[in-house]
């Protein structure tokens, strides 16, 4: 199937709603370095020089700066700094398929992805928690996750990963899975998503059941979905990543406003933008 597609809160809601206020002071100082990070990605791919790319991957992967050197797999450890990130950011949400967030939210918001984008991994990890627990932890958001290829250049392996975080989703850990693949996110353009690595990846989400997930993915449901989203940018014009669309529930979908000006990717798209867009929908 892959060769043909290539082209609640809940009784722990006090012990997070605690933490929140740190991790919400330790977002701001992410996003303020994430701005700075996402100015020098962009000089890197215009190719100036190769030595900004290096510059570049020391700077924003500082999960590999942690390790000294990024392994070909992650390590799965429950422990890890990673899984208390994650687990921070999402602990207490309902998730159900590629949705996170209550069903009956007011206001939808799409989030077209590609797993390997680096500037999707700036937007994920430094700049979505504030959205989440201003919008989503307070039912007035729901997130749907959407995928869109720009920057993995191997058409099977954008395949193979996305699908692989639409079977997470099967399990209501779409996002878990998404969020730890950006936290051990490796450099563009080096191949380095190999079967190994998404085991590695789903080997870190908590409670997923590695042998309904490995089915699972064969589901043509999830290929079907990747086609979904593929028509959806093309028409909608979603050029690059992450790009997002916003909506009052079961309505019409809209661009985040400043979505189309260069300097105002999607990545940059916080708690504070984000209320300002809901407050000019129709």
């Amino acid at each position: 199937m892959t060769a043909k597609l290539v082209m609640s809160l809940d009784a722990n809601r006090g012990v997070v709603v605690s933490s929140q206020g740190r991790a919400k002071r330790r977002a701001r100082v992410a996003q303020e370095r994430a701005v700075q990070d996402l100015k020098k990605t962009q000089l890197a791919r215009t190719g100036l020089a190769a030595v900004v790319i290096a510059i570049v991957i020391v700077g924003v992967l500082s999960v590999v700066g942690r390790s000294g050197g990024r392994p070909a797999t992650p390590v799965g450890a429950s422990d890890s700094q990673t899984d208390r990130e994650v687990s921070a950011v999402l602990d207490g949400i309902p998730q159900s398929g590629y949705t996170l967030g209550q069903p009956t939210a007011p206001v939808t918001l799409e989030v077209f992805l590609d797993l390997e984008c680096l500037t999707s991994k700036l937007f994920v990890v430094s700049f979505l928690p504030s959205i989440i627990y201003d919008w989503v932890r307070t039912n007035n958001v729901k997130i749907e996750f959407h995928s869109r290829e720009t920057d993995t250049h191997n058409p099977r392996a954008f395949v193979n990963q996305q699908t692989a975080a639409l079977a997470a989703g099967a399990q209501g850990k779409l996002w878990n899975f998404v969020d730890t693949f950006y936290h051990e996110q490796g450099p563009e353009y080096t191949g380095y998503v190999t079967e190994s690595y998404l085991n590695g990846i789903a080997s870190q989400v908590p409670d997923l059941n590695l042998t309904q997930w490995e089915s699972d993915r064969q589901n043509k449901h999830y290929f079907g979905q990747l086609v979904a989203d593929r028509h959806t940018a093309i028409v909608r014009r979603l050029r690059s990543t992450p790009a997002l669309l916003i909506g009052r529930t079961g309505g019409k979908m809209m661009r985040l406003p400043g979505y189309e000006e260069p300097e105002l990717p999607g990545s940059l798209v916080d708690a504070m933008t984000l209320k300002e867009a809901i407050e000019k929908l129709p």
